[in-house]
This record gives structure tokens, sequence and C-alpha cells, in this order.
């Protein structure tokens, strides 16, 4: 492996009051005086054994962090949760991310480790506060069932996460862009959770381990909160600590927004969310992913009426028009009753939210990788070259080729067009040096040697956190000795294009 730099007014009367439908999490914050001071420098990398923070019957616990914790370059500070062992890691990028707090841990003891590398300075951890999750005793919230029984079914859907701790459910509309109902952000420490587990037999929620919790990126939330058709919240989220994905990264998939029908008739709406349960249905299923289809009732100027089951903690869900597949809405009041009356959200396409959406989706960007043209045979069939990782700035993505001949010379080229090298235009037909049916593809301002060894080679690349590289491009190919594949006995894989993200 090598390394290189590089709310109107509804047009019909409804039986049942129209309510916000979030359901939050309660909890108490508690002060802590723990500071570890500046540790000394030492000859070899350490792991320190910081403290324990400890809530007897909490049901959760959330660290904050004081302004002179300090994480010198390379260390990092590890937090384990006794009960179930989830681990986070912070290092001083990501903790400034997460705005001095941590993840949420299920349980009341949390252990610290801080892990230094050789003759690192001024390392210091300081916690000032926690968070202690309590007992639920605000009942189940809204219910607003549509009929006499609840028919929602259990669902996995990975585009969607549960609010925490207002209690509420959002979603996804790219890798990093969340969007909910304006009246679940009334406080900014906010986290979307994903892959939500089951909760307990008596109803108490689980949270998922840290790696798949996402805190807001507060800078970026815009919102409005004024009632059945104007209610609206678009955010942003932060990178993992762990994983160093945003959350359509790990999860791999986000929704796409669509049309709003003109007419009601023969149009389904499904919700999709984390509303809370009541018997008879299992209480495991408290605030985790559920999903219900009904019908579209009615549709207004900035709002849609619909008869799909919803409860408290579901405001926020993407209301899914089940015809397309695609949002059409955000979820946000309860108005169904067991004999009549609708649920009811916003409209995807009011043009303030809009406009908030498009302004929130450009001030981030995710690396990605695209290929381009294509590889020439070799004698044991043909070689391919794609990205691994994610090319952001800080991270090391990998270049991987597959299916050349083993035991080979191989070199890796790296390129800043894909379109002209010096005076010739690419691609370059290379059949005029006995290279029949190859080309090259990328310009070759680097070349590194790189052996075949066992066919699949590969490349891992650093690239830096420097701004200025936002938004680059770059262009690999492969080429390696394969006697008798053609007169010069060389082959070449397909380009590669890589585009830098933050």
């Amino acid at each position: 492996m090598h390394s290189t730099p590089i709310r109107f007014i509804l047009p019909i009367v409804l039986t049942a009051t129209l309510a916000a439908q979030v359901h939050e999490a309660r909890y108490e914050t508690r002060a802590v005086s723990y500071d570890s001071g500046y540790l000394p420098a030492t000859a070899r990398p350490d792991r320190v054994l910081l403290t324990t923070v400890r809530a007897p019957g909490g049901l959760w616990l959330r660290l904050r962090f004081g302004t002179l914790t300090n994480l010198p370059q390379g260390s990092r500070l590890v937090l384990t949760a006794t009960r179930d062992q989830a681990v986070q890691y912070f290092d001083a990028i990501s903790l400034l991310e997460y705005r001095l707090g941590s993840a949420y841990f299920n349980g009341d003891e949390v252990g610290l480790v801080l892990e230094v590398p050789a003759g690192a300075q001024r390392a210091r951890v300081q916690v000032d506060a926690m968070e202690i999750g309590q007992p639920d005793l605000a009942g189940i919230g809204p219910t607003t069932i549509c009929g006499p029984t609840d028919d929602r079914q259990r669902s996995t859907d990975p585009r969607q996460g549960r609010q925490y701790p207002t209690g509420c459910s959002s979603w996804l509309i790219n890798e990093f862009t969340v969007l909910t109902a304006g009246h679940c952000s009334a406080t900014a420490a906010q986290q979307v959770h994903f892959n939500v587990p089951l909760s307990t037999s008596s109803g108490g929620l689980v949270l998922p381990p840290p790696q798949d919790q996402y805190p807001y990126d507060t800078a970026t939330l815009q919102r409005l909160d004024a009632g059945v058709g104007s209610d609206w919240t678009v955010t942003t989220t932060v990178r993992n600590s762990n994983t160093r994905q945003y959350p359509g990264q790990k999860q791999g998939s986000w929704y796409a927004l669509g049309s709003v029908p003109s007419s009601p008739t023969g149009q389904n709406i499904r919700i999709t969310g984390y509303g809370t349960v009541s018997s008879p249905v299992s209480l495991t299923w408290q605030q985790v992913q559920k999903t219900h289809l009904g019908t579209l009732n009615t549709i207004a100027a900035t709002s849609l009426c619909y008869a799909t089951d919803t409860t408290g903690g579901n405001s926020g869900s993407p209301i899914i028009h089940e015809n397309t597949g695609k949002a059409i809405g955000i979820h946000t009041h309860g108005g169904c009753t067991a004999t009549s009356g609708c649920n009811s959200g916003t409209r995807v396409d009011r043009a303030d939210l809009q406009a908030s959406i498009s302004s929130r989706t450009v001030l981030k960007s995710v690396g990605k990788w695209s290929t381009f043209g294509s590889s020439c045979a070799g004698t044991v069939g043909t070689g391919s070259l794609l990205g691994g990782g994610y090319p952001d700035l800080g991270f090391q993505p990998t270049l991987n080729v597959t299916g050349v001949r083993q035991n080979q010379i191989g070199a890796m080229f790296l390129g800043s067009s894909n379109t002209t090298w010096g005076s010739n235009s690419l691609p370059y037909d290379l059949s005029a040096i006995g290279m029949t049916g190859c080309a090259l593809r990328t310009s070759s301002e680097v070349a590194l040697a790189i052996g075949t060894g066992t066919g699949a080679p590969s490349l891992t690349l650093t690239i830096p956190v420097n701004l200025a590289l936002r938004g680059l491009k770059f262009y690999a190919q492969y080429a390696n000795a394969d006697a008798g594949a053609n007169l010069l006995g060389v082959v070449v894989t397909n380009g590669l294009q890589g585009l830098i993200g933050d």
C-alpha cells in the first residue's frame, strides 16, 4: 500500500383539535467538576485513564466538555459506556464540530481515556456538565389514529432518523441535509439518530451507538414555526466523530422530493416516522420507526391533509406520495379521530422552504468518484480502476485496481486533466505504439511505480485539510506490463475522476 499527499384555515371542518406531534425526552443537566490539567509530554505514546463519569439511575448520559479541553494533533479522546460498551472517538476537529458535547450513551456511566502521541504538548480534558436521561412521565403524546385501530407497521427505512432529545422524526434529502418540522427545533442541542433499535419491553427508549448519531450543524439551521402549512426546518449535520462520514454516506440513500398532485383523487400518502405507541401495540415499538399508508384527503395552498395514522413523535416525518415514492411534504400536526378528520403537514413546494433547501445544500460538499472511458483487455481479462472511501479533506481514500495480471511491473498515473496533456488532446489513442484498443485518458503529472502483486494493486492518497482544495478534480489511470496482450505488452485501465469534498 502506498501513500501520497495530494396554520392556514383548513378547507374542511375537523372534529379533532390540531396538535403538534412531538414527544420530548426528559432529562436534567448537572454540573461536573473534572479537569485533568495539562498532561506532561511523554517520550512514547501513552493511553491515559482519565475518569469515569457516573449518574446513578440515569437512563442515559451525555457529557459536556469545558472550553479548556485541548487535544493536540494525533491525540484521541475515547468515551466508553459501561452498559453496552458503545464507544465514541474525538479529535480536536470533531469535538469542535460536536460543540463540545458527546453522543448520547445508554446507561449511567461513561469512562474517559485519552490517547496521547509521544511528545504531545498541553493535552487536557475538562468535563463541566452532563445531561442525564429521566423516566418518561409525559404519556404517549398526541394520538391521532385515523380509525379505530393503530395500523402502523414496523419499518427500517435507512433514510430516516429520530430527532433527539426533542422526540421528532427527521429525514435525509442528500448526504448531509435533513428536513423536519419547525416546531421540532426549539433548542440547538438536537441530534438525528439512525438505525434506532427496539425499545425495552416497558417502552424505554434505547439509543443507537455513537456511530449512528449526528449533531445538527446549527449554523445552517433555518425554520418556520407558524402553524399548519407553515411549519418546516431545514438543517445540515456535521460528520460523525467515529466514522467521519455524513449520515447519507453511511446510510447510503436519501429521499427525492416530488411534485404535489393536482387532485387528491386516487392518491395515497405514506407516513414513516418515530411515533409513540400504546396497548395493544407492543411497547418495544415505542418511538422506533413505523409506517402506514392512507388516502390523501385534501390539497391546500401550503398544506396537505391525509387519513394516515400518526402519534406524538411523528412530527417531521416525510409525507411520501406512494404513487411516485417521492416526498412531497413534512408531517406536522394531528387531526384524525377514530371516526373522522385527517392529519396534516406542510407542502414541500413552499417557496420559502424551497429557497432554504437550495441555500443549505450548497454549504457542504462530499467527495465523489466517477469512472470514464474503458480499459483495454489483457491476457487474464480486463482490469478496472475504482475509488475507495471518500476523497474529502483530511481523508485517506484509495485507488483500487482489479483484474490485472499478477506479478508484473505497473504504474499509477495521476493528473489534473482528462481532456489535455501538454499539446495533446485526451483521450489519446495508443494503437500507434503497439497498444491496440488502448487509450491514455489522463494527464500524468505524477507517476508512481506500483507492481500488480496478486492482481489487485492499490494506492492510498492523503488529502490535506486545505480549503483551497475543496471542489478540485483529479484524475487517475493505471498501466501494467502484460506480455501477449498486444504488440507492446502493456495494458491500461479505465480513467477515474476524484472530486474533493470538504
